[in-house]
């Protein structure tokens, strides 16, 4: 799960999964001048929201999601 700081309102956004952000980045949403600040929460990763994450960190951790789910019967 990722949160994202606004650049207007300056408000923490989400939580939202790795998959939500990955298509929003594909969208064009949180890169160039579009950029945010985004933060992995609730894995217990210390993290700091000024800290800039990049799209490299969000795909390894949709990866890591997509292989700890069950595979289907």
């Amino acid at each position: 799960m990722w949160e994202y700081k606004g650049n207007e309102d300056r408000a923490i956004h989400g939580p939202f999964t790795s998959r939500q952000m990955l298509e929003w980045t594909s969208c064009g949403y949180f890169v160039g001048a579009s950029a945010v600040d985004i933060r992995q929460v609730g894995s217990g990763k210390a993290g700091d929201v000024n800290e800039k994450t990049d799209v490299d960190d969000l795909m390894a951790d949709l990866m890591e999601d997509e292989e700890s789910q069950p595979s289907p019967p």
